[in-house]
């Protein structure tokens, strides 16, 4: 993993009820990569947090995957 960010959210979108309450990134530079670290015991150990988080709290895990795109900004 080359970068993790964890953002623990406070509201939603203008000021609404957030849809989350902890969002989290990990990078990594290549599939081949993360592929890998999924079959590592930091990998074991999350997956067994989330596990008891779930269990004891209630929550939900939602995962999703894609590439991070660089967009140019304009002003209006």
């Amino acid at each position: 993993m080359t970068r993790l960010v964890a953002v623990r959210t406070d509201s939603g979108l203008e000021g609404g009820e957030s849809a989350f309450w902890r969002v989290a990134e990990l990078h990594f530079d290549t599939k081949a990569e993360l592929e890998a670290a999924e079959h590592s015991d930091a990998w074991g150990a999350m997956r067994a947090d989330a596990g008891g988080m779930i269990e004891r709290f209630g929550v939900t895990l939602t995962v999703g995957m894609g590439q991070e795109q660089d967009a140019e900004l304009t002003p209006a």
